[in-house]
């Protein structure tokens, strides 16, 4: 076996395997919320995420940034069987889907066509981030850092892509790459070097495409953008009636010791997993009365909230298998513990009652 192919075999596992221990992680702090059935009514979920997540129905509301958005989304659907190809490349080096046929020739077509709209959606992303800059993407610090980090690695996944096919079309002029309208163009670049010099150039391009792509991946649990994984689970387990009904509050009740939510452990597990779900795009509270009118709820912040809260306190809940027993925190152990962590709380150190 080929030491690039030994090399790749390790990275890929390695991969695969971190981002597996991150979202086992994740799951794992949904489950200091409350039960709540969301697997009810199978058929109608489904129909919800074809027409919410693969139609992108909410988002094209918005003409901009809707068509931005579903190019990039439809974009990656698309160009998934080029990735599956440079993982085949990489285990039997010279791996394609030739043996498709003609097929072949309109598939590599049609990724070349979303490669270039993807490329023009994220260039034009950065140009409305940085230049246009409506009032609900206006953000600094971490969360600006983090939207322009992944509109830099899908354009550079996007850009290696086409590198690596312009090369593999100059090596070998092979008619089997004639659907590749974008790569052939650039092709020409390489025509003129050695075939080593060629071969070096493919390795470049090909790495840097596939390391870009399995970095995305384990970038995303640490991410703003985890949406791009949790999105199409949490649509199908959104609520079906009228999400205006709230679930009322039985004041009534004797034996209930404690009335809403004060803090995430208080909430359901759907309710966290909507956190993981935020993109920040700030759609809601562009929209929302009470923050047109100048009051200081913000929906974004409160479910961006939410999400904070929980990653700061779940690692301690699942790890230290805490538990809250006469007004303080213990471990397994029954020792008390008074980390500051836990002795904050959602309400009122995140979310102030003016907010709400």
């Amino acid at each position: 076996m080929p030491f690039k192919s030994i090399l790749f075999i390790i990275v890929l596992i390695s991969s695969f395997f971190w981002f597996g221990f991150n979202v086992r992680k994740l799951i794992s702090y949904l489950k200091i919320g409350k039960s709540e059935n969301r697997f009810d009514n199978p058929s109608r979920r489904l129909k919800n995420v074809l027409i919410v997540a693969f139609g992108q129905n909410k988002l094209l509301r918005d003409p901009v940034a809707g068509i931005m958005h579903f190019l990039i989304f439809w974009g990656f659907v698309v160009l998934l069987l080029a990735i599956i190809e440079t993982i085949g490349d990489g285990l039997y080096p010279g791996f394609d889907f030739g043996f498709f046929g003609g097929v072949y020739i309109y598939l590599t077509a049609l990724q070349d066509l979303f490669g270039l709209l993807v490329v023009g959606s994220v260039l034009f992303a950065l140009f409305r981030r940085y230049i246009i800059r409506p009032k609900r993407l206006d953000v600094t610090g971490h969360a600006q850092f983090d939207a322009t980090f992944i509109l830099g690695m899908i354009l550079i996944i996007m850009l290696s892509m086409f590198g690596q096919n312009a090369v593999q079309f100059a090596k070998s002029h092979c008619s089997i790459y004639m659907g590749r309208f974008i790569s052939i163009q650039l092709a020409g670049l390489f025509d003129g070097l050695t075939s080593e010099q060629q071969h070096m150039w493919y390795e470049i391009f090909w790495w840097l495409h596939i390391l870009f792509v399995l970095g995305l991946m384990n970038y995303l649990p640490y991410s703003k953008h985890l949406h791009i994984l949790s999105s199409i689970p949490n649509v199908y387990l959104a609520k079906l009636d009228n999400r205006a009904n709230l679930k009322m509050l039985n004041l009534t009740d004797k034996t209930t010791t404690k009335f809403g939510a004060s803090d995430v452990e208080d909430m359901t597990w759907k309710q966290l997993l909507d956190g993981y779900t935020c993109t920040e795009c700030g759609r809601c509270t562009a929209s929302c009365p009470a923050n047109i009118t100048g009051k200081p709820l913000s929906p974004k912040k409160i479910i961006v909230d939410i999400r904070h809260r929980l990653m700061e306190k779940a690692p301690m809940m699942v790890n230290g298998q805490l538990s809250f027993v006469n007004g303080q925190w213990k471990n397994s152990k029954d020792d008390i513990i008074t980390d500051e962590r836990l002795t904050k709380q959602l309400v009122d150190n995140y979310i102030s009652e003016d907010e709400l």
